[in-house]
């Protein structure tokens, strides 16, 4: 007997009702977090925690808009340095809990068409992950090298492992020892591949920061 919904449509539906149940929960800690005399770490861990599980549900959704051809990006310009600082301001609050620094390394004058929201959401994810490894210190950077504009996440942790560094992105799927989907890989991706100019398409490369001596992932927007 049919209900009259397929699978993918109640899936959609399922995460986006999931997604807005965790955003009321980040609300309610950070509610919490004002009422409280000094930080409490276990809250920002929390709020952490809700935040990452949230990136994964936006992550998830979008990958199966793109799969179902409803991805539509919406390219405007703007400006660098100020959407790295509003990036900047968001994770502040977690980066501090941890006693982690995060900087931001962009020359006034440049500006690029991208989707605001859909790139927001890579850079999200990648400055998430450089805090979780970072030992102290989190660079956001950007630069023009003609075709593309580049951000560049950084951090001082230990960085990539050489193999991840040099598979071909199709490759950096499952990992069954560490559990790693690569779902923040394919996304990155999925949402990069919406970016191009002329016969240049948006891609990822990762690396290792010259100036922290850790990781880089490297957003190229054509």
């Amino acid at each position: 007997m049919s209900s009259g919904i397929d699978l993918s449509t109640l899936m959609s539906i399922t995460v986006h009702d999931i997604k807005n149940d965790i955003n009321h929960l980040i609300g309610k800690v950070e509610r919490i977090e004002l009422e409280q005399a000094k930080p409490l770490p276990a809250l920002g861990d929390i709020k952490a925690d809700a935040i990452h599980i949230n990136h994964q549900l936006v992550q998830l959704l979008a990958l199966y808009k793109a799969d179902e051809g409803l991805l539509k990006p919406f390219i405007n310009q703007y400006g660098f340095t100020e959407f790295l600082d509003e990036k900047c301001m968001q994770h502040q609050s977690y980066a501090k809990a941890q006693h982690k620094a995060i900087s931001v390394h962009c020359d006034d004058s440049l500006f690029a068409f991208f989707d605001e929201s859909l790139i927001s959401s890579v850079v999200d994810s990648a400055l998430e992950n450089a805090l979780r490894y970072a030992k102290t210190s989190v660079q956001l950077r950007a630069e023009h090298a003609a075709p593309y504009h580049v951000i560049h996440i950084e951090d001082d942790g230990k960085g990539y492992p050489e193999d991840v560094i040099h598979q071909p992105i199709q490759s950096k799927s499952i990992d069954q020892q560490s559990k790693h989907t690569g779902l923040g890989f394919h996304f990155a991706q999925s949402i990069l591949d919406l970016h191009s100019n002329r016969e240049h398409k948006g891609y990822f490369e990762l690396g290792r920061s010259d100036t922290l001596g850790g990781a880089r992932f490297s957003i190229f927007l054509p």
